[in-house]
């Protein structure tokens, strides 16, 4: 497994989004609103790619992924389909934060099939935060990556 690395400020964290999870119906266009989670039980982490860490930037990216995985099927066997990703430059995901103390670090998470792979992770030092300060860190953080779908 490859060594995590010290990632940039000037990095991009890249965010996969599908089709239609990710976007409103009519018109098509991106809405993340409730829809960009932290997984909590995996120590509230939303999982990204690093554009500096790119051989090929956009194309590694898009190509990570086995056919099978552009495809996803919901419970309710709903078909979302990958188109593309946003893009969340790591100097700006890192300011967002609470006088508390509740912010946001990025850190490499080599995986074995993706050594670009890092975690945008939710630190606190005490009590987790309350949900609608998880809200608004979350509704920031959506801020940060926009709405420019960066296409395959």
């Amino acid at each position: 497994m490859p060594n995590s690395l010290v990632i940039e400020k000037n990095d991009v964290m890249c965010y996969w989004v599908f089709d239609p999870q990710h976007f409103s119906a009519y018109p098509k266009c991106l809405n993340l609103e409730g829809k960009f989670p932290f997984r909590k039980e995996e120590g509230y982490t939303l999982s990204v790619n690093s554009k500096n860490l790119c051989d090929k930037y956009p194309l590694q990216i898009h190509n990570l992924g086995k056919p099978e995985e552009r495809i996803r099927t919901t419970r309710s066997g709903e078909n979302q389909i990958y188109e593309g990703f946003i893009g969340g430059k790591v100097e700006k995901i890192e300011d967002i934060g609470t006088q508390d103390q509740h912010y946001l670090k990025v850190k490499h998470d080599p995986l074995p099939t993706n050594d670009i792979h890092c975690n945008i992770i939710l630190e606190f030092p005490g009590d987790k935060p309350i949900k609608q300060r998880r809200a608004w860190i979350r509704k920031e953080l959506i801020a940060c990556f926009g709405d420019e779908t960066i296409k395959p």
